[in-house]
């Protein structure tokens, strides 16, 4: 279940991946994440979608203006408890 924080690493070398630093971490949800998908899509602001303890989905978005991540949607109502996969639908060319 993990400690509800999300945290994104970056390789220093791509060549030596023994090296890894952290660069974005923000509490995702209180109750525990599951599930983090990113949003495959270039022509969109960077947004990732996790899936938490509590059965709520939530959308993250970066603002690259406030340099920070904020949530965007919360989908609630989930009644079969914890949100154990997440995944963004294709665009199919759109």
């Amino acid at each position: 279940m993990g400690d509800g924080i999300v945290r994104m690493y970056q390789a220093h070398d791509v060549m030596n991946l023994s090296a890894w630093s952290i660069v974005e971490e923000f509490e995702a949800s209180k109750a525990g994440v599951h599930s983090l998908s990113w949003c495959p899509s270039r022509f969109e602001a960077p947004m990732l979608v996790v899936g938490c303890q509590d059965a709520v989905v939530k959308v993250w978005e970066y603002s690259n203006d406030k340099r920070c991540w904020f949530i965007s949607a919360t989908l609630d109502g989930h009644a079969n408890g914890p949100i154990h996969d997440v995944c963004w639908a294709p665009s199919l060319g759109r």
